[in-house]
C-alpha cells in the first residue's frame, strides 16, 4: 500500500508526463496546421 506522499507524487508524475507528451504532439501539429492554412488561403487568395 502507498502513502499518500507517493501516490501524490506518482499523479504528479503521470500529470507532467501527459502534459509532456501533449506539448510534442502540438510542437509536430503546428507546421503541419500552418502549412495548411497557408494553402487554403492561398486557393482562396487571400493575401497575407
Amino acid at each position: 500500500m502507498s502513502t499518500r506522499i507517493h501516490s501524490e507524487t506518482s499523479l504528479l508524475l503521470q500529470t507532467q508526463a501527459s502534459f509532456t507528451r501533449a506539448h510534442a504532439l502540438a510542437v509536430q501539429k503546428v507546421p503541419v496546421a500552418l502549412t495548411l492554412s497557408a494553402i487554403i488561403l492561398s486557393i482562396i487568395n487571400v493575401k497575407l
